[in-house]
């Protein structure tokens, strides 16, 4: 993210600079802009991308192992994104000067990718479980029938449980002794 970055924020600051946003808006308004910008246009992309790289690390197929965790992971990664890093970014915005913004956030990233590194193997132990459970519960019908015939037990042998108890009998207590 470094070289993309460092391009990513330069831009940020001319496009500010040519429209003029802290003289018309105050000191805040042109870190909001950014913020509002590298949140909206850079961490969605940066997301997907970080997930189909991972997959492709760990060896997954592109459309299947990728699409699953976008789907599942994106939405929850974004808003966790849109939590943290607008703070981080508004305050390197408003007070680091632009060549040290990249640097910074950088160092910031280091944790970040631990999180999204920790999503991502959420992401791929919940598709292994729903893959586990969509093996486990495709039932052959001969094995239901051979199942049922080994655990049915005739009622009055040994094991078997009568479903209600005998008139003048309470099963909770004995009243009668």
């Amino acid at each position: 993210m470094g070289p993309i970055l460092a391009l990513w924020y330069p831009y940020l600051d001319r496009v500010c600079n040519r429209y003029k946003l802290a003289r018309m808006g105050g000191p805040w308004v042109a870190p909001i802009a950014k913020v509002a910008a590298d949140e909206f246009l850079m961490a969605p992309p940066t997301l997907v991308l970080f997930f189909g790289c991972m997959t492709a690390c760990e060896g997954g197929a592109f459309e299947e192992d990728s699409v699953h965790k976008v789907r599942t992971q994106f939405f929850p990664s974004w808003y966790t994104s849109l939590a943290v890093w607008s703070v981080v970014l508004l305050e390197t915005f408003r007070f680091l000067p632009v060549p040290v913004q990249t640097p910074f956030i950088n160092a910031c990233c280091i944790v970040w990718e631990g999180f999204l590194s920790h999503r991502n193997a959420l992401a791929k132990q919940q598709q292994q479980q729903q893959q586990h459970l969509a093996t486990t519960t495709t039932v052959d019908p001969n094995v239901v029938d051979e199942y049922a015939v080994m655990t049915s037990t005739p009622v009055g042998t040994a094991g078997s449980r009568p479903t209600s108890p005998p008139k003048g009998q309470n099963r909770d207590c004995d009243v009668g002794s």
